[in-house]
């Protein structure tokens, strides 16, 4: 069975992004690593000093996303 997790994104400039990655539900890897992505941007979105000028840039399938030009990020399975 295949689990959908849908990232949709607003910038800062009022632009949304909206991507989709699918895998396998038994591929605890896939989950791990979103899981690790998104501790990832709420440490960032808490803490913004403590990460270098690139250091903060997020890829969710086939996205690459800055995190200092995000200003709403979800998730949705």
């Amino acid at each position: 069975m295949k689990k959908k997790v849908k990232m949709t994104c607003i910038l800062k400039s009022g632009q949304k992004i909206e991507d989709c990655l699918v895998f396998k539900k038994s591929d605890t890897r896939a989950i791990r690593a979103i899981e690790q992505m998104r501790t990832s941007m709420e440490d960032y979105l808490t803490n913004p000093d403590k990460y270098k000028e690139n250091s903060g840039v997020v890829v969710f399938g086939k996205t690459t996303i800055c995190m200092s030009e995000v200003a709403a990020i979800s998730f949705k399975d």
